[in-house]
């Protein structure tokens, strides 16, 4: 099976493939890439709950923490969301 995975991480059907597959087939690939794509989505949204609970949790038991820091913390997960890209969030120096 000729599937290509992107930068992104999401899988897609590759031109090749699409050109030796009956239409039949086609659809139940293209259904089978798009169910896995969407649960690597949300694996991702997981841990960047579980990454702002963390660093959140972790501002609130040293005391360092203000309400324009939790403002922070939500931009940069939303961001990294929105980006698709993945890894841990960066502090703010």
């Amino acid at each position: 099976m000729d599937i290509k995975k992107f930068e992104t991480g999401s899988f897609r059907v590759t031109e090749e493939e699409k050109a030796t597959r009956s239409p039949e087939e086609l659809k139940k690939l293209e259904e089978k890439i798009e169910r896995a794509n969407l649960d690597r989505l949300e694996r991702m949204q997981d841990l960047y709950v579980k990454q702002l609970e963390e660093g959140l949790t972790e501002a609130l038991n040293t005391g360092s923490i203000t309400k324009d820091d939790v403002g922070e913390w939500l931009k940069a997960v939303e961001r990294q969301a929105m980006s698709g890209k993945g890894g841990p969030i960066q502090e703010k120096e």
